[in-house]
């Protein structure tokens, strides 16, 4: 037998009980900052093999490097197994997950420059004809061009956290002024305060990855309290204290990879544990400015510059 419908009144103090029933506990987190941190000789290009401006890549030869995603946002800790790296050969990766920047960012805005807090990033200017066909390339390499390429959401803001020193000059001397580069960069985003990044996709040798990383704050806090994950690259090659010819490598390496002729360069001394000097080594003979030679194993550090192709990074004009 059907009950009969029974009418009972709902007053406005009821009404305001059942909306604050639904509204989340006082003090609940529903967003939370966190931050991608891309530290190494990596180059910011826009989203040419998916498209999507709301994208971006962050893209390397291979070269000698090592690619390492720590789930923390502390890229010196980059073959530190107590931050469980994991470490992928060459190949085209994603790292997803959902941004909620609001006003911050404007999704039809192709370029980074919606907002910036902290040093503006400075990177090395590279100009790419043909992006379009250079999507072939970062999904199906040539022999001897092997990449590491990684798709990420744009940010809300960004900002540069590392630099290095260098002098460009066929025979720099005491006289040349020194340029100085982003080497590491810092991606903020707003993401729900529960959510995680999916990193996928495919070595070059077949390997497939699909794993679900969380935003974890450094362990210990030696640079920012907030959550994020590092993309470090770091190298085998054996230092060159006088004048850091592993750097210069790197760099001549990025320039073969996208195809311009590198400036004449001279890289400062490196110190006993890696750090860059403001000490130069002017000979020519034991320091050329011109040309890079192999590397050898050994190495674990970078000075070269970040760059910038086809204007996808560009500091607001304050």
């Amino acid at each position: 037998m059907k009950r009969p419908f029974r009418y009972v009144p709902v007053t406005l103090a009821t009404c305001l009980l059942m909306a604050t029933a639904l509204l989340p506990p006082l003090g609940a987190q529903t967003t939370r900052e966190v931050e991608i941190d891309i530290a190494g000789p990596w180059a910011y290009l826009p989203d040419i093999v998916g498209n999507d401006r709301n994208y971006i890549m962050v893209v390397a030869p291979s070269m000698s490097h090592i690619m390492s995603i720590i789930p923390e946002g502390d890229a010196n800790h980059y073959n530190n197994s107590s931050s469980k790296p994991i470490q992928l050969s060459d190949g085209l990766y994603h790292l997803d997950f959902v941004s909620k920047c609001g006003s911050d960012r404007s999704p039809g805005v192709a370029n980074l420059n919606n907002l910036m807090v902290g040093p503006d990033p400075k990177l090395y200017p590279v100009k790419v004809a043909g992006l379009a066909d250079l999507s072939a390339k970062l999904v199906t390499p040539k022999e001897g061009q092997g990449r590491y390429a990684l798709r990420i959401p744009k940010p809300c803001y960004y900002e540069s956290y590392v630099e290095s020193s260098l002098k460009f000059g066929p025979s720099p001397d005491s006289n040349t002024a020194e340029s100085t580069y982003t080497t590491w960069m810092v991606l903020h985003y707003t993401i729900s305060a529960d959510q995680k990044a999916t990193l996928s996709g495919n070595s070059d040798n077949h390997h497939a990855i699909h794993k679900q990383l969380s935003f974890k704050q450094s362990r210990p806090r030696s640079r920012t309290s907030l959550p994020g994950i590092a993309i470090a690259l770091f190298m085998h090659a054996s230092s060159t204290p006088s004048c850091d010819l592993e750097s210069k490598a790197a760099f001549g390496y990025a320039a073969d990879f996208w195809g311009f002729i590198p400036s004449p360069s001279l890289f400062p001394e490196i110190t006993s544990t890696g750090e860059q000097s403001r000490r130069y080594n002017y000979d020519q003979s034991k320091c050329p400015s011109t040309g890079h030679t192999p590397f050898v194993p050994g190495r674990t550090d970078c000075h070269a510059p970040q760059m910038d192709i086809n204007n996808t990074v560009i500091p607001p004009k304050l």
